[in-house]
Order: C-alpha cells, then sequence, then structure tokens
C-alpha cells in the first residue's frame, strides 16, 4: 500500500493506523451522520547542527461554512524560525 495516498480508501482502523495521509471519509453511526475524519494537518520541524529552527505547518484538509470538506490553501501555512542555544 503506498502510505501517502492509498489507491483505495482506509476500511479498517489498521489501515487507518499506517496511513501518512487520509482523504476526509464521513463516519456513521447506524443512519446517523457523526462528522468527518482525516489528516487535518501536517507538520515538519527542521532543525540545522547550528541551533536553527524551523517548524512549519499546513492546513491539508479544513471544512467550509456547510461543514464539507475542502482542501487547506498552502498560502495559510504557519512557520515559525527560532534559536536553540546550545
Amino acid at each position: 500500500m503506498n502510505r501517502r495516498h492509498p489507491k483505495e480508501a482506509p476500511k479498517s482502523k489498521n489501515e487507518l493506523r499506517g496511513a501518512m495521509r487520509v482523504n476526509p471519509l464521513p463516519i456513521h453511526f447506524g443512519d446517523a451522520f457523526h462528522g468527518w475524519y482525516g489528516t487535518r494537518l501536517s507538520t515538519v520541524i527542521l532543525i540545522r547542527h547550528n541551533g536553527s529552527v524551523v517548524f512549519r505547518e499546513r492546513d491539508i484538509w479544513g471544512l467550509n461554512t456547510a461543514g464539507e470538506p475542502i482542501l487547506g490553501d498552502p498560502k495559510n501555512d504557519r512557520s515559525v524560525t527560532f534559536w536553540l542555544h546550545l
């Protein structure tokens, strides 16, 4: 299974645990809709030997005003740079 973009949507908890990115899946209990399950954020932390750290976060999925999943906008990435004093 391609862990980043599986060809088929995960069907079991074991498949969800192994997936790095999950597209939104509707959650139902019986006939009642209970929301969405999927990868919301992607986070990267880069640490250089000189103590420079970059923390970058991106919304993969979000919800629109109607509560439907939409792709996050890369223009809204959050980035913080700081130094570790070693």
